[in-house]
């Protein structure tokens, strides 16, 4: 597969996004069913409670038996080959056939426009015009039988 993109992480990404992650967890023998998986991958049980499905254009997992088994094929790789991101970034890499030469080591290049906006400056602006004052007594009688009823 040949993507032509900047790092190992957004090539991933991208094939990741082609095909769901079928290719992923078809290269570990889980397929997306319906149903639980035969076997658990990540621990022995008599009657497994580990799923693959396909969900919203992707395929994930989940284990009914441990909340912290579930996510998508990247997060599968991270906990069944007990790597890293990046380093599950490189084995994926190799399940989707990415050359090293079709992705760059240099990070993406930042947007000089995108960098110099400064959302918040409206509104520091805004807060720091904001004078205080001394309620009037008219004011300070209003409020005080506001508080009686």
């Amino acid at each position: 597969m040949s993507i032509k993109t900047h790092s190992l992480f957004e090539a991933v990404r991208l094939a990741l996004h082609q095909d769901g992650g079928r290719a992923v967890f078809a290269h570990y023998g889980l397929h997306p069913q319906n149903r639980p998986q035969r076997e658990n991958p990540f621990r022995e049980e008599r009657s497994s409670s580990f799923f693959v499905t396909a969900k919203f254009g992707k395929i994930i997992f989940k284990d009914f038996g441990d909340d912290a088994l579930k996510g998508d094929a990247w997060r599968f790789v991270e906990l069944y080959e007990k790597v890293s991101r990046p380093e599950a970034a490189q084995i994926l890499a190799q399940i989707y056939h990415l050359e090293p030469g079709s992705f760059s080591s240099t990070p993406r290049p930042k947007n000089p426009a995108r960098q110099q906006k400064k959302p918040l400056k409206f509104f520091e602006k805004k807060l720091l015009d904001i004078q205080f004052r001394d309620f009037s007594p008219e004011e300070l009688a209003f409020w005080q039988e506001k508080r009686k009823n």
